[in-house]
C-alpha cells in the first residue's frame, strides 16, 4: 500500500535536488557502492563526470520504479537529509498502522484466542533411543 503512496510522491520530486546532493556530499567511491548496493550497472551509466553519472543513475532507476530506493540509501549514507526527503521515504516500521484490534477483543472476552483447542501428542514423532 505503501509503496504505491510513495512512488505518487516521488514522481513530484526535484531530482535535480538529489543529483546536487549526492554530487556535493558523496565521493566517487561512495558513488560506487550506492550503485552496487542498489544493484545499478556502474560501468554503463552514462557520462563523464560525477554528476552525469549520478543523473544517469537517477533515471535508470526511475524507470525501473526503485527511485524510492535510492532516496532510502541516500538519507541511510547522509542522515541529515532526512528532512529534506523525508516526504520520499516508506513509514518507519513503527509508525505503520497494524490493525491489532482483535488483540482488545480476544482479552477482553469477545472472541475465542484460537478457533481450535491444541492437540499434543507427546510422542509421536519421538524415536526410542533404545531399540
Amino acid at each position: 500500500m505503501w509503496e504505491n503512496l510513495l512512488r505518487m510522491q516521488v514522481n513530484g520530486m526535484n531530482r535535480t535536488q538529489l543529483r546536487d546532493d549526492m554530487v556535493s556530499l558523496f565521493s566517487e567511491a561512495e558513488f560506487q557502492a550506492i550503485c552496487r548496493r542498489l544493484g545499478a550497472p556502474v560501468e554503463r551509466l552514462g557520462g563523464k563526470t560525477q554528476a552525469d553519472k549520478t543523473a544517469s543513475l537517477i533515471g535508470w532507476l526511475e524507470r525501473n520504479g526503485r527511485l524510492p530506493d535510492l532516496v532510502v540509501e541516500v538519507v541511510r549514507e547522509r542522515p541529515h537529509l532526512r528532512p529534506k526527503y523525508t516526504d520520499y521515504l516508506p513509514p518507519s516500521p513503527d509508525a505503520t498502522d497494524v490493525d491489532l484490534s482483535w488483540l482488545d477483543r480476544v482479552a477482553g472476552g469477545e472472541g475465542p484466542a484460537i478457533e481450535e483447542p491444541p492437540t499434543m501428542r507427546w510422542d509421536s514423532d519421538v524415536h526410542k533411543l533404545n531399540e
